[in-house]
């Protein structure tokens, strides 16, 4: 329905005609393009390794017969397709990085879109290294493990402490294809408000947005945090008369969790029932000790804290009354001495732990106690100081009084933690195949700690050989363990080899062809990369890099070589003049036109020595289109040309259409049958035809037809009696035509009738009215600047304008002259 612009004013109905089609919703085109889309869902699947999936192939191609296909390294089971769509499954998928085309063929062009899988693997299992029961302020590491993942560049490894992260390790730099063991390390100090917490080691395998997260965690593990730096107190009197009681105290401060101190209180052979108290860091242990024969007694109290015990000793001695004179202020002079008590001969310390030597020496009057280390006094009962492992060896403790001098000499032993040094546990190591290796990886420490690595999930033992393989080669996780904690290394292993020649990479025949300039190329597996160089006629060719070289008929020596050996290998060469086949424009046009039903044939042939046979089928389908038949509009389309003869096939592709003379298929009105005056009324006229058809018209001559688009649709504005009578359409191309008509009726409403009287009896009037003008201006035609105008439709010297005017509206000029 056409309809004025709201607002405007329009002068004749032809300006309104004219506004509506220079702005036709319907332009008329140039020639169709075949333009056409390729999709693939879904784009980017997400599959479990090992797993299946759909895959859905589709076009918008308007070709009837257009098919798609799926190329894939992936196994394909099932199929199913259909117009411009078809479905494949892949199953059983492993490849962890696999190429998937879907291709469709579109009036001879070829389109094609990959899918991007991605497969992934959920971790076997996740797992927390136990962790030893940790001292305050050392350092400790939890490892946690791994096994399986991928894609590992989407992994990311969380250490919690409850619901605390400790640390956080994603691997987006991870090269290594497929699924891999991972193994994260972190280092913990050991505070006190660690103990009894829960660590946890979690992973999530993050696929968003294309698939789902993925979480999976290890089992928790308890940290539990010791303290015990100083050494138990015993109070208590050293002379106490016989069959008394005594009371004794053991105390050791400082220690955490004091409730879990363990007390062992001895008096002689007898084990005393202690009681025991806290106080803050402080712990206490009491007993009492009754009936006590003569002698002298050894007290000891032994607390254990966590792996830790430590002992204090004193001497008690049980007396008969009288009460010994060494009760009352005697002072009995003696020379200095040392003992395994006073001044114990070894000592063994943790790294960066607080210690202070102890060594004192009995004597009258007291000694003084100086210990030298190669030279070097080191201070005794001072404050305690952290240890290093300079501390470590021997030191010569000497007592001194005026009455003489005691030398006791004292060995300290420092401990610390695992350390894989580069010189000892180098990261890059390489290997020979069928040599015996072993992975040289070894850790410094004390106690000495005990070292293995893992690869693919297998432990090797650092020291152990092997007879190398290949297989050998990749990254080693190794871990040095003792109990005051673990390090991790990673460790890259190159195995090299000799050269390999086979007939995979260099075929030891080659048959080539004269015309085809004959090239060949020979490569050889081996690491480091080989150098080949391949002689004939005392001349040689390098071809290291993978290049080809021009050939001729005879033997080339061509030999392979890198640092561990080489392998020799004859190539023979036997160039033919003869040539493989060949197909161009004018042996096989690309584009052959066809009319429906005549005979046709597809005449193709192919250069070549021997004649090549050719053989074309239509894509799609298998029969062979070779002889010559009666072709309709269903033979169009693309077929494959293949000739072949001795040295090879060439493929030609043509493009085939059938064009047919047009028919009909649509001649409509729009609304129903009769029109009413004054509708707006779109006749529509449609053909099938190859190539399309043209339309013409014939039609009551009327001047409120328009036409639009390519003159198929026809347009009636505000339809009256001039419109009735026959419409017929032609549709041609240049192989006929066609006609088909339809009949229009153009019915008066009675309002409209009754209008019309009315508009006649106001035009009468109206034409009195101009009567008496004119009598005025003839009367009154004599005046100065006034001019006769006769009557232009009835005079002979009236000349019609509106020759190229788009309606039937008359419009006549005459020439003015002045009277």
């Amino acid at each position: 329905v056409l309809k004025p612009s709201p607002g405007k004013t329009y002068k004749s109905l032809c300006d309104l005609l004219g506004q509506l089609v220079g702005k036709s919703e319907y332009p008329i085109t140039g020639a169709e393009q075949h333009v056409f889309d390729v999709a693939i869902w879904p784009e980017n699947p997400v599959v479990e390794h090992g797993g299946s999936l759909w895959l859905n192939c589709s076009t918008s191609c308007q070709e009837a017969d257009a098919r798609g296909g799926l190329e894939t390294s992936l196994m394909k089971e099932k199929k199913d397709n259909g117009s411009h769509w078809a479905v494949f499954q892949l199953v059983n998928i492993t490849e962890w990085a696999s190429v998937t085309e879907c291709s469709f063929s579109c009036y001879g062009e070829h389109k094609s879109v990959q899918a991007n899988i991605m497969v992934y693997q959920i971790p076997e299992h996740v797992e927390l290294d136990s962790v030893p029961i940790m001292e305050t302020g050392k350092v400790y590491n939890l490892t946690c493990r791994v096994a399986s993942a991928a894609p590992v560049q989407l992994l990311t490894v969380t250490v919690y402490k409850g619901t605390k992260k400790l640390h956080v390790e994603t691997f987006e730099n991870h090269s290594a294809p497929g699924a891999s063991d991972i193994l994260v390390t972190f280092p913990i100090t050991a505070q006190q408000d660690n103990h009894m917490e829960e660590v946890t080691c979690h992973i999530a395998l993050d696929l968003r947005p294309r698939g789902q997260l993925l979480e999976k965690k290890s089992f928790s593990e308890v940290l539990k945090v010791f303290d015990f730096s100083a050494d138990p107190q015993l109070h208590t009197l050293r002379y106490v008369q016989a069959n008394s009681n005594l009371s004794v105290t053991c105390e050791v401060a400082g220690v955490f969790p004091a409730e879990e101190a363990q007390f062992d209180l001895k008096f002689g052979e007898q084990i005393l029932n202690a009681s025991i108290t806290l106080s803050g860091n402080t712990v206490r242990a009491q007993a009492q000790v009754s009936s006590l024969p003569t002698g002298n007694y050894q007290l000891n109290c032994t607390v254990s804290l966590g792996p830790i015990t430590k002992s204090a000793v004193e001497t008690v001695h049980v007396y008969k009354e009288p009460q010994p004179m060494c009760m009352f202020p005697l002072h009995i002079a003696d020379v200095p001495e040392m003992d395994e008590l006073s001044c114990p001969s070894n000592h063994t310390w943790v790294e960066r732990t607080q210690q202070t030597l102890h060594c004192l020496a009995k004597g009258n009057p007291k000694p003084s106690v100086a210990c030298f280390k190669e030279g070097i006094a080191y201070d005794v009962e001072e404050k305690k100081k952290q240890v290093d492992r300079s501390q470590a060896g021997i030191y010569n403790c000497t007592a001194t009084n005026e009455l003489g001098s005691s030398t006791r000499t004292v060995t300290i032993h420092v401990e610390y933690g695992p350390e894989l040094e580069e010189s000892k546990c180098p990261s890059h190591q390489t290997w020979l195949e069928g040599n015996l290796s072993n992975l040289s990886c070894h850790a410094d420490g004390i106690p000495i700690p005990e070292v293995f690595c893992i690869k693919d999930g297998n432990v090797y033992n650092a020291g152990r050989m092997h007879n190398i393989t290949r297989s050998h080669a990749g990254i080693y996780y190794c871990n040095a363990t003792n109990v005051h904690g673990s390090v991790t290394k990673m460790v890259d292993v190159t195995v090299e080899y000799k050269p390999e020649m086979d007939e995979a990479n260099c075929p030891s025949n080659w048959t080539l062809v004269e015309e085809a300039l004959p090239t060949f190329l020979c490569k050889a597996d081996g690491f480091p990369p080989p150098e080949i160089i391949c002689t004939k006629d005392n001349r040689s060719y390098d071809l290291s890099q993978g290049q080809r070289i021009l050939a001729n008929s005879g033997i080339f020596w061509c030999n392979a070589t890198n640092r561990h050996g080489s392998v020799a290998k004859a190539v023979k060469i036997t160039v033919e003049s003869e040539s493989k086949p060949k197909m161009d424009e004018l042996s096989c046009p690309s584009n052959q036109t066809w009319l429906e039903g005549t005979l046709q044939s597809l005449a193709c042939e192919a250069n070549g020595i021997p004649t090549p046979l050719v053989l074309c089928a239509k894509e799609g389908t298998t029969g062979e289109f070779y002889r010559e038949q009666n072709v309709s509009r269903n033979d169009s389309g693309f077929y494959e040309c293949n000739a072949t003869n001795g040295h090879g096939t060439e493929r030609w592709r043509v493009n085939v259409e059938v064009e047919y003379r047009p028919a009909i298929a649509i001649l409509s009105v729009s609304g129903s049958l009769p029109i009413r005056r004054g509708e707006n009324i779109t006749i529509t006229c449609q053909a099938d035809g190859s190539p399309a058809a043209s339309y013409t018209w014939r039609l009551p001559h009327a001047s409120n037809v328009i036409f639009l688009g390519n003159n198929s649709t026809a347009i009636i504005v505000h339809a009256d009696g001039q419109n009735n009578g026959l419409y017929e359409c032609t549709a041609s191309n240049r192989h006929g035509q066609q006609h088909s008509q339809i009949e229009i009726q153009v019915e008066d409403h009675w309002l409209y009738i009754i209008v019309i009287v009315a508009i006649a009896g106001a035009t009468m009037l109206v034409l009195g009215g101009m009567a008496g003008v004119i009598y005025y201006l003839k009367s009154t035609a004599c005046k100065k600047g006034e001019y006769n105008v006769r009557d232009a439709e009835n005079s002979t010297e009236a000349t019609f304008l509106n020759r190229e005017t788009p309606c039937d509206i008359d419009i006549y000029g005459i020439q003015l002259t002045r009277t």
